[in-house]
């Protein structure tokens, strides 16, 4: 009996750890409802919690508005005039505020960094006007944006991310739109800025999720840049650029409750995401330079069939049980004899998990000479065209010649 009590408990103990490893390799625990790290590079996902399911994103919508207007806009010290319609429904549906006055002269810096740092509903509606004419414009270009990336869980109403039932997105989505935008030329130096003061020097803003976090003792020394958002009906969500194995890496997080233990939810868990990203992937070569790859049919030649490398080698970003996930797929040339070494026979494209990572070019390892007799089997024309066009000149000339020598008789 004792000695089955000891065999129950081990097996217990087994599955338990087991267990634990599955919980691991699957994704930490968080407070979100909704979660991702992505790559920016690839598009891969590293790890995610119901990252297509339905959510509102609140405040994080402003990225996607800095992203749409930033292209537009020529220098960031052009100046703009706050005007009354700028300011309008912000206090009535209590939105948060850049504080601009009306008649306040301001940059479209200012207007960037009062729309990513304070949150400020009136930078948005600012940069709608000043640069699309109308709020029913930047919106359509926003949602235009989502559809040109192929997003399909995403439809704005607003530039603000105020509720409104058809105001969502996905994780995923604000992911994708996140990469796009730290892409545009002078984005990432925007979003990393925790504090700024206006130009005109009437205002001082601070990014107070990461103030708060840093105050909690969340190490923050991975984050790149964030932005957070509140509605009752999100909840916290917080959008993030953060590093892990010197990889830029995506994180959003959205509808996590504050408790009483944690008042940086959504910081939390993007660095608990960053930090799983950081110890389960790293930089792993899939293909080595100039390793065989596979070997290809030969044509004519004098062997059957030549042996492809690859012409450099290929790192990617992945787990260390990657193997069963990558594939490798191969676009070949037809290869006719003679070839020669390094001369290139197609093409190779590494995926994991669906993602293209990567496409090389296959080159030829061994030199092949032509096999004559199966080249001319082929190419029977080849062999007798000379001959022909020989004997078709010859007739020629022959004819020419009777003819000729027929005119002279004639004239005898």
């Amino acid at each position: 009996m004792k000695r089955l009590l000891i065999v129950m408990i081990c097996l217990i103990m087994a599955i338990s750890n087991m267990t634990q490893v599955a919980a691991t390799l699957s994704g930490p625990n968080l407070y979100s409802n909704y979660a991702i790290a992505l790559d920016t590079q690839t598009g891969m996902v590293l790890t995610q919690k119901n990252a297509h399911g339905k959510m509102y994103p609140a405040s994080i919508t402003k990225i996607v508005t800095v992203a749409v207007s930033l292209p537009l806009i020529e220098n960031l010290d052009d100046t703009v005039t706050i005007t009354a319609e700028d300011l309008e429904t912000i206090y009535e549906t209590g939105a948060s505020s850049a504080n601009f006055t009306v008649g306040e002269t301001v940059t479209y810096r200012d207007l960037v960094l009062g729309t990513l740092i304070p949150s400020g509903a009136d930078a948005c509606r600012a940069l709608g006007f000043n640069l699309f004419g109308s709020q029913e414009a930047i919106v359509a270009k926003m949602n235009e944006l989502a559809a040109s990336l192929s997003l399909t869980d995403t439809h704005f109403t607003n530039t603000t991310g105020i509720h409104d039932d058809n105001h969502y997105s996905s994780a995923y989505d604000m992911a994708i739109l996140l990469s796009y935008a730290s892409s545009l030329a002078g984005f990432e130096d925007l979003f990393a800025q925790n504090k700024a003061t206006s130009s005109n020097g009437l205002h001082t803003w601070y990014k107070m999720v990461v103030y708060n976090a840093n105050n909690a003792g969340i190490d923050t020394s991975s984050l790149i840049g964030c932005k957070s958002g509140y509605t009752s009906q999100a909840s916290h969500t917080l959008a993030s650029l953060t590093t892990a194995n010197n990889h830029k890496i995506a994180v959003v997080v959205a509808n996590a409750e504050k408790t009483d233990t944690q008042h940086s939810p959504t910081m939390a868990d993007t660095m608990t995401l960053t930090d799983f990203v950081a110890g389960n992937f790293s930089d792993i070569s899939v293909v080595a330079p100039n390793s065989q790859l596979t070997t290809a049919p030969v044509v004519d030649g004098t062997s059957g069939e030549v042996a492809l490398l690859a012409k450099d080698g290929a790192v990617a970003f992945l787990p260390e049980n990657y193997q069963e996930k990558l594939k490798l797929e191969y676009q070949v040339d037809t290869l006719e004899a003679p070839l020669v070494p390094e001369q290139t026979a197609g093409k190779v494209t590494i995926s994991y998990d669906g993602v293209k990572l990567q496409e090389i070019d296959l080159v030829i390892r061994d030199s092949v000479a032509r096999d004559h007799i199966s080249y001319f089997l082929h190419h029977p024309l080849e062999l007798v065209f000379p001959y022909l066009s020989g004997i078709l000149l010859a007739g020629v000339f022959v004819s020419l010649w009777v003819v000729s020598h027929k005119i002279k008789k004639k004239r005898k």
